[in-house]
């Protein structure tokens, strides 16, 4: 089920650079060949707010972001062969996520549709 936003850390693909994400706690539990979503932390060092969605055309950061389908069950509350997105807040593991990965997501099994790395101005 959707839930309420948190604020957490977003860790860019420099290690150095810390901007502030908001996302549904919920998103912690994506689970990517072994690996979690869970957030760098919640020291916003940049104050800077990353965003997930809408035109990148703009100057604003963008997350990495990971999309997919589930391939069973569906939790309460999201689509049924939808296509779901999420930010990856964490540089590694990145890398290695590849279109048709299985993971879990909330505990049920997904497939991952694609990706998109950060795009910072």
């Amino acid at each position: 089920m959707v839930g309420r936003y948190e604020d957490v850390e977003y860790l860019a693909n420099n290690f150095q650079n810390k901007y502030w994400l908001r996302q549904q706690p919920e998103t912690r539990t994506l689970n990517l060949a072994g690996r979690d979503n869970t957030p760098a932390g919640d020291n916003f060092i940049d104050k800077v707010r990353i965003k997930v969605s809408g035109s990148r055309r703009g100057i604003a950061p963008f997350a990495r972001i990971v999309s997919f389908k589930f391939t069973g069950e569906v939790p309460i509350g999201y689509r049924e062969g939808g296509s779901h997105t999420l930010p990856w807040s964490f540089p590694q593991g990145f890398n290695d996520i590849v279109p048709g990965m299985v993971g879990t997501y909330q505990g049920f099994p997904i497939v991952v549709t694609g990706k998109r790395d950060e795009k910072l101005r």
